[in-house]
C-alpha cells in the first residue's frame, strides 16, 4: 500500500485530496506527528501546567524554595520550560512538573 502524509494546511489538504481521487490505492493522512504536537501544546497551555511552570520561572522565592526541596529528592533536576516548537520539549516539561510535584507540594 501507499500513503500521502502531509500539513493539514487547506492548500496542501487538498492536494492530498487530489491525489487520492486520481490514484484510489494510495491512503490520504494528515501528519500525525504534528497533530500530536498540536495536542502536546495545548496541554503544556493549559492554565494549571502555565501557571506551575511560570510562577517557578519568575519568581526568585519559588525556585529557591523549590530547589531546597529537591535536595532531598533523589532526582534533583528542577523544572523545565518548554519552546513553541520542539515536541520533544513539551515531554520533558511535563514529565519535570511530574518529577518536581512532590517537592512543590511542600513549598
Amino acid at each position: 500500500f501507499s500513503m500521502i502524509v502531509s500539513d493539514t494546511t487547506g492548500n496542501v489538504k487538498k492536494c492530498r485530496e487530489l491525489i487520492c481521487k486520481a490514484f484510489p490505492w494510495i491512503l490520504n493522512c494528515p501528519d500525525p506527528c504534528h497533530q500530536l504536537n498540536l495536542l502536546a501544546k495545548d496541554i503544556m497551555a493549559m492554565e494549571i501546567i502555565s501557571a506551575i511552570t511560570t510562577y517557578f520561572s519568575y519568581s526568585n522565592y519559588g525556585k529557591k524554595h523549590l530547589k531546597d526541596k529537591l535536595k532531598d529528592q533523589p532526582d534533583r533536576r528542577g523544572l523545565v520550560s518548554f519552546g513553541a516548537t520542539r515536541f520533544s520539549t513539551f515531554a520533558d516539561q511535563s514529565s519535570s512538573v511530574e518529577r518536581c510535584l512532590s517537592a512543590m507540594e511542600q513549598c
